[in-house]
């Protein structure tokens, strides 16, 4: 956890250093605490974040609510599926002794069938 902070800290400390970016990162803070438009700033902007973040409404604006939903139930309840099997040892796999080009899973430390070992010819 303290690598992957200071790794994201890093890269966007970076990425704030390249002029187009800074130029945006200065003038957007000029514009939100504009003494002029602060209050408005601050409600609008707390109005807004819930609505674009909690209910993932920033990339979906073309997309029903009921077409949201489903998306964003199955893809949490797909990455609960995979991760928490996988962190908690409830699904591992292992080479075959004998071969190296195959792998076998386990499931709750039960031996499922053997499959091979698949190279993307990209790779």
């Amino acid at each position: 956890m303290l690598f992957a902070t200071f790794a994201i800290t890093y890269r966007y400390s970076m990425w704030l250093q390249r002029p187009p970016t800074a130029l945006h990162w200065k003038r957007g803070w000029q514009d939100l605490l504009d003494q002029n438009i602060l209050a408005g700033n601050i409600v609008h902007w707390f109005a807004r974040v819930p609505a674009e973040f909690g209910a993932n409404l920033l990339f979906c604006d073309e997309i029903d609510f009921a077409g949201r939903a489903h998306a964003d139930y199955v893809g949490r309840i797909a990455a609960v599926g995979i991760t928490f099997p996988l962190v908690f040892g409830w699904v591992h796999f292992e080479t075959l002794p004998d071969d190296l080009n195959w792998y076998r899973a386990y499931l709750l430390a039960f031996r499922r069938l053997p499959f091979p070992f698949i190279r993307c010819s990209g790779f």
